[in-house]
């Protein structure tokens, strides 16, 4: 048995989720394309079922990737859609009702953030609101799981009804286009209202199904699809005005709060304030205290565990040779890795919390304006900042921008924000060479990143120039994080960076220990391999096969630079006299340019195209050569 959980963005959909599968739903792809996808099980009476997370959406008529996904997946003709509703948006929620209704599959409606509403002084009157829509409704909340009993038991006897009106979907001006759909729908085996909703959309995919005589006598019954479009949308407001009259209770005197914060987060000073103060917080707890302390405790525990281990072996008659390749190509490699989890623990949870608190719709908002003078609109700093977590969610997460050209020039972008497999570098790094001055370094990374960033979009525009695309974007009320959620996030995050740990990093840091400790004629593989492109980085400050090599293995994965230097030098210490401060930031700045790892590029390739994955690439590689050249020298010079 199938559930769909369906609803517009922000109405605690994913809250709902993870009470009813308690946190254990699964993240993936839905099947061909790259919208995110999360299915879990839960408990309903004596049997299991599998509970699947569609995208949020606003509309089954679609415009965007996700709404396009949530109408394919529905049309599998789950056992049970679920609606979840916003109590205080509840008039707008209900018109993605009216399309769901279309579907003719048993429905029910489970109304969330109750709490909010009635503390406010408002009211919904369920019963009335389930007479009218002819469904099921429940109130629930995700958060501390009342009404989830109800909810499951209703569940167990939902089935399809119809709404007490009988022309409740479309006016009646309408039925001579009805008498051409339903023979096609009966043909199509699509429900009838659903296949008339999308052939007054103007849906092609939809009108391809009808001959030109069809097409025409349906054009001549409704004039422009624009105008069907929005005689429908007044029909169906004019119905869900009429049910709020009567089952809503407004509040009688608003929550201002949100109003209120607003005029500091979107204030034209306050608002870069805020977010300075917002960033400081995320490096200070990703960096310092705790994400710092316990990466420093982590590292000294490997460097213990890597003695002990190689004592033990010697002691059982090892060779010395082997003994090195277990503690130095294998458990320093990963331990220098995993040292770096409670960084990337911290940053993914912190994210999470800013999302849980409506406080990263605002940041898209603040990025709207500076992003549309570079053909880009505020929809693409949501990538941009995913793209501080992880690069491959963020370049998918560019399918939710407007236009092919927006599409595009966001994927481009991605790569310049600096991914969480980074930070064990630039910590590495920063740690060594700028030990007082770490948070200042991190800072100058983020900045140029996102600096050049921006800079490479202007001269593209220039060059090639595209109109920017209306954002929409609903800003949700500022709520306080819920923990829960956010571990949950953290769970799969740090479970995803795990599975690299003890697989790409593990494999990388063993082949870069065998290639430097097997020789040939004297020389180490690495050696040979390394001095082919020794002379390309020698002006960068860094001209050495170590850094060669570690930069060849963080095309695998990032992560692994650092265990490909651990495993070579035996630690991390000798970077000390393979670097000066200035070769120093001058690497950190190639890293922060150079092309993101394998996966990501594989992603950019499934959403760009081949060609503009290879331009991305060796682009890249050129400005990541000419940016850390030009902070070497730069640095040299003054410093």
């Amino acid at each position: 048995m199938r559930i769909a959980l369906a609803g517009n963005p922000n109405c605690g959909k994913t809250t709902l989720f993870n009470r009813l599968t308690g946190g254990n739903g699964k993240v993936g792809n839905f099947p061909g394309i790259t919208v995110e996808n999360r299915e879990g099980e839960m408990r309903l009476g004596k049997k299991t079922v599998c509970l699947v997370d569609l995208p949020g959406v606003y509309s089954l008529c679609p415009f965007s990737e996700e709404e396009k996904t949530a109408r394919k997946l529905l049309l599998e003709r789950p056992d049970i859609v679920v609606q979840v509703v916003d109590a205080g948006n509840l008039p707008r929620n209900l018109f993605l009702t009216f399309q769901l209704l279309t579907l003719g599959i048993p429905m029910l409606l489970a109304v969330t953030m109750t709490d909010e509403l009635e503390k406010n002084g408002g009211t919904i009157d369920y019963r009335l609101l389930s007479s009218r829509l002819g469904i099921p409704v429940c109130p629930v909340c995700g958060v501390s799981g009342k009404g989830m009993e109800e909810l499951k038991k209703k569940l167990e006897s939902v089935g399809i009804r119809r709404p007490s009106a009988d022309s409740f979907f479309f006016p009646s001006s309408y039925e001579k286009v009805r008498s051409v759909v339903l023979p096609k729908a009966a043909e199509k085996r699509l429900p009838a209202d659903f296949l008339l909703e999308q052939v007054l959309s103007g849906n092609t995919e939809f009108l391809a199904f009808f001959s030109e005589k069809e097409r025409l006598a349906i054009t001549a019954a409704t004039g422009t699809f624009r105008d069907a479009q929005a005689q429908i949308a007044a029909f169906r407001y004019q119905k869900i005005d009429e049910i709020c009259k009567r089952a809503l209770s407004v509040p009688r005197k608003e929550n201002r709060f949100s109003e209120k914060l607003d005029r500091i987060v979107f204030g034209r000073i306050s608002s870069f304030a805020v977010l300075i103060l917002v960033l400081f917080a995320l490096f200070f707890v990703t960096f310092s205290f705790p994400g710092g302390f316990f990466r420093d405790w982590i590292g000294e525990q490997t460097e213990i565990v890597s003695s002990g281990v190689f004592s033990l072996l010697l002691q059982t008659g090892a060779s010395e040779w082997a003994c090195r390749m277990v503690c130095e190509g294998v458990l320093q490699s990963i331990g220098g890795v995993l040292s770096f989890l409670p960084s990337v623990l911290c940053l993914f949870f912190v994210l999470a919390l800013l999302e849980d608190s409506g406080y990263l719709a605002r940041v898209a908002v603040l990025f709207d304006r500076p992003f549309s003078r570079v053909g880009l609109s505020g929809r693409s700093a949501v990538p941009l900042l995913m793209g501080f977590g992880c690069s491959v969610p963020a370049v998918m997460a560019c399918r939710t921008v407007s236009g092919q050209s927006g599409r595009r020039r966001s994927i481009f972008l991605v790569p310049f924000a600096s991914c969480s497999a980074k930070i064990p570098i630039y910590t590495v790094f920063a740690g060594l060479f700028f030990e007082k001055n770490i948070f200042f370094v991190f800072l100058f990374l983020y900045i140029l990143g996102l600096f050049c960033g921006y800079f490479s979009l202007d001269v593209l525009r220039r060059l090639s120039p595209a109109k920017t695309s209306d954002f929409f974007i609903e800003l949700p009320p500022y709520r306080l994080p819920r923990f829960k959620n956010a571990l949950i996030s953290v769970r799969e995050k740090c479970t995803d960076f795990l599975r690299k740990v003890f697989t790409v990093i593990f494999l990388s840091g063993l082949l870069v220990w065998l290639l430097k400790n097997i020789t040939v004629s004297g020389r180490d593989i690495l050696q040979i391999a390394g001095s082919w492109l020794i002379p390309i980085f020698t002006p960068l400050g860094f001209g050495n096969s170590e850094s060669v090599t570690a930069l060849l293995s963080g095309l695998a994965a990032k992560e692994a630079v650092v265990a490909s230097f651990s495993a070579v030098l035996g630690g991390l210490e000798p970077l000390k006299f393979l670097f000066t401060p200035a070769s120093a930031l001058s690497f950190m700045t190639f890293t922060l340019f150079y092309p993101p790892c394998f996966s990501a590029l594989a992603a950019v390739k499934k959403e760009a195209g081949g060609k503009r994955c290879a331009a991305i690439f060796f682009f890249q590689l050129v400005f990541a050569w000419a940016a850390a050249f030009t902070v070497y020298r730069f640095f040299d010079i003054f410093f």
